[in-house]
């Protein structure tokens, strides 16, 4: 079924390109406003990702062919994220002003989707779903790797819970004598979202160990893409942990 939806979706591809051109060009402008703690780094780089994201919203028109692919439900976010694996940017404007007491970053871009390079990221999707749903049976089964570890990952919004999948949580001993804990995950979703973690230690009699490290940390999960971290433990008496995750306000 899989192969003969995309043999189907290549022929849309191949119609529909050749009646409109491969490649659509569009100009957008996106915005971010710097925070007290942002740097200029930080704040450049979201108003470019708020750019790029005006910029597929103004492609939606011409990829709304490639909503549906009849076999593979693809969304119309999930044919956006794709095709912004095929856009090129170039940056035509960057200006700084002051907004208030906040300084203000404006950047101008040129985007180019090419919708040829589709049918590769059609592929990679379908790859990637089939992980998803392999791990997911396993966990239902529980003979899924380091079973243990992943019972001890709560993601707080149940909303969040929906949008965001656990693929690998590990905790070792590392040649230190501490604990040390990687987690992996998967923002299903096309939307860059800015999430916190929070890891508590426990002793071998099952006590909370009182830290500092016991804070909330913010990290990246960028659209349709995997995330992760890792953290080490603050103390050798550390034997045990769970792992909060949730989305930063």
């Amino acid at each position: 079924m899989i192969k003969i939806s995309v043999v189907l979706f290549c022929m849309l591809l191949f119609f529909y390109g050749s009646a409109t051109g491969a490649t659509r060009e569009v100009i957008t402008t996106g915005k971010y406003v710097m925070g007290d703690l942002d740097t200029k780094t930080k704040a450049r780089k979201f108003a470019l990702l708020d750019a790029k994201k005006m910029a597929m919203e103004k492609a939606g028109t011409y990829l709304r062919s490639f909503s549906e692919v009849d076999g593979l439900h693809l969304t119309r976010d999930e044919v956006l994220s794709l095709a912004a694996g095929t856009m090129s940017v170039e940056i035509l404007e960057e200006m700084w002003e002051m907004q208030g007491q906040n300084p203000v970053v404006t950047i101008t871009i040129k985007a180019k989707i090419d919708t040829s390079g589709l049918e590769k990221e059609i592929e990679a999707l379908i790859a990637h779903r089939s992980k998803v749903k392999i791990f997911n049976e396993r966990e239902k089964t529980g003979d899924g790797p380091d079973k243990r570890a992943y019972s001890k990952v709560t993601i707080i919004d149940s909303f969040l819970d929906n949008e965001i999948s656990i693929t690998h949580v590990k905790g070792l001993i590392n040649r230190g004598g501490l604990m040390e804990v990687q987690l992996t995950g998967v923002n299903n979703t096309s939307s860059y979202k800015r999430l916190e973690y929070k890891i508590e230690w426990f002793d071998n009699n099952g006590f909370l160990i009182d830290t500092v490290m016991s804070r909330w940390t913010d990290f990246p999960a960028y659209g349709n893409s995997e995330f992760g971290f890792r953290a080490v433990a603050p103390k050798a008496t550390a034997a045990d942990f769970r792992i909060r995750i949730r989305e930063e306000d």
